[in-house]
């Protein structure tokens, strides 16, 4: 076999190989209620560099109250661990209020479906 045979041979395998990590990734949309001192662009680049996060975007504008309390809603594309979905979210939740200056998340939707435990959103 030569060269050019063993790599058309590798992109054939590589092409119908499916089930890769980029497969798995959970898209997530979330409510992040932050503290009055936060900035939206200091939380978004935060939550950008947590492990397992692939993307970090914004879903519409920020809403502020007249306490000073900001909405933010974002839409986070991450890879979960393996088992449970409820467990890594909320380890997601809980590194992003960790890491930024977020006092509560709430999930809104999982993989572009309302998600509902025991009835209710996720609030971590």
């Amino acid at each position: 076999m030569n060269r050019s045979e063993l790599k058309n041979s590798i992109k054939t395998i590589l092409l119908e190989k499916k089930g890769g990590p980029t497969s798995r990734l959970a898209d997530c949309e979330m409510h992040l209620f932050l503290d009055r001192d936060a900035s939206v662009t200091d939380v978004m680049t935060i939550v950008r560099v947590l492990q397992g996060v692939a993307v970090v975007g914004q879903t519409d504008h920020s809403l502020r109250s007249k306490l000073g309390r900001t909405v933010l809603p974002i839409n986070i594309k991450f890879l979960p661990a393996r088992g449970n979905i409820s467990d890594s979210l909320q380890k997601l939740g809980r590194a992003i209020k960790k890491a930024a200056n977020v006092r509560v998340v709430k999930i809104i939707k999982l993989n572009d479906k309302p998600y509902l435990l025991n009835g209710k959103p996720l609030v971590i």
